[in-house]
């Protein structure tokens, strides 16, 4: 239906001088037979990546950002590899006589129960291997090793 009205409003046109007819025939053929599938993308109407976005928001923030998260991830594990191996750096471990649950039950009345006399009906006791400091070595040793590391390294006596 559309398409009719326009073929007949382009013959309408067409009927004129010579010279616009030519004029119209063509511009109402291109301009119709164009549809927005057959139209080409420019490098203005391609939408900007996730990357682009992000680096825009954060301007010159970028290299420093990724510095900054390699170092966090550093600190991360050099602080996995000084907690207590036991306790996981918790400081606790479960108690071994309730199982973490903090009180026993009875035996002879099946709803009695008891607090643990291990734990104090906690469910956890300290930890034997670092005595609740969370750390593999106490701070004392890794001190001593840090400055025999210094020692040998710039050759002068350690600074205490």
């Amino acid at each position: 239906m559309i398409r009719r009205n326009v073929c007949c409003f382009s013959f309408l046109l067409c009927l004129k001088t010579k010279c616009k007819n030519i004029v119209s025939k063509e511009y109402f053929r291109s301009y119709y037979s164009r549809s927005i599938a057959h139209r080409s993308w420019t490098l203005t109407m391609i939408p900007p990546t996730v990357n682009e976005v992000t680096s825009a928001l954060a301007g010159g923030t970028v290299g420093v950002m990724g510095t900054l998260l390699v170092l966090e991830v550093i600190r991360q594990r050099i602080e996995e590899m000084r907690q207590c191996p036991y306790c996981r750096g918790l400081r606790k471990l479960p108690c071994g006589l309730c199982y973490g649950m903090g009180f026993i039950p009875d035996v002879s009345c099946l709803y009695c129960k008891s607090d643990c006399e291990n734990c104090g009906g906690e469910g956890s006791v300290l930890c034997c291997h670092c005595d609740g400091s969370g750390r593999y070595l106490p701070v004392e040793y890794e001190r001593a090793l840090f400055w025999q590391g210094e020692e040998e390294w710039n050759h002068t006596p350690p600074y205490l």
